[in-house]
């Protein structure tokens, strides 16, 4: 997103915040049989979507949205999971991900 201007950075910014609380949510909702977490889940990745909607909607290119995303969420779920629900880190899911990341960054750049 190079030359985004600081209203793209900050819904992108905000866009994977909220899908991040959205996802990070979801182990509480306990099969969507809690309410309030249920709630808060469906809400949060409404406005998430909501964000990226507008991003596209302003001009953004979703060539360049999506594969930042697809490269940004998984990584920040992980560390969600390890860090709110003690989930073990081990080197080779780390650098599986990782890896996964960089061919998403670099495949987002062939033209």
């Amino acid at each position: 997103m190079s030359g985004a201007s600081p209203n793209v950075l900050m819904l992108f910014t905000a866009a994977v915040a909220t899908q991040l609380v959205g996802i990070g949510l979801l182990p509480r909702t306990a099969g969507f049989t809690d309410i309030l977490a249920t709630t808060l889940c469906i809400v949060s990745l409404t406005i998430s979507f909501g964000l990226i909607s507008r991003m596209l909607h302003g001009g953004s290119n979703l060539s360049i949205l999506a594969p930042l995303m697809s490269a940004i969420i998984p990584f920040g779920a992980s560390v969600i999971g390890i860090l709110a629900y003690g989930e073990r880190a081990s080197l080779p899911r780390m650098g599986l991900l990782f890896g996964a990341c960089a061919m998403i960054g670099i495949a987002s750049r062939v033209s």
